[in-house]
């Protein structure tokens, strides 16, 4: 048998830059090979977070996220290090991680 792995890109679907211009956050759709009925129209989401060129963490996959969830202004809290990108969830600017 023959098995072949497809890996479909995840659709940008909102960015953000921080007030001071270091961080950028990326939110993408993550794309789903099969829908099942029932699934909705809301897709998951992958949360990325870059200091200049390098990206904090690989991505907040572990966040339960999805696009009807999104804020479409994302909050950036440079006192406390957090940008809120969705009703009760953040990214932590120096660490990377999803905080709930």
């Amino acid at each position: 048998a023959l098995y072949v792995s497809v890996k479909i890109a995840p659709t940008e679907i909102l960015s953000s830059t921080s007030p001071d211009g270091e961080y950028r956050l990326v939110i993408s759709e993550k794309k789903k090979m099969i829908s099942m009925p029932g699934d909705g129209g809301s897709k998951c989401v992958k949360i990325e977070l870059y200091k200049g060129f390098w990206n904090i963490q690989k991505d907040c996959d572990d966040c339960p996220t999805f696009s009807n969830e999104l804020s479409r202004n994302p909050r950036w809290d440079m006192d406390a290090m957090q940008v809120h990108y969705a009703l009760a969830r953040s990214v932590n600017l120096i660490t990377g991680e999803c905080e709930e």
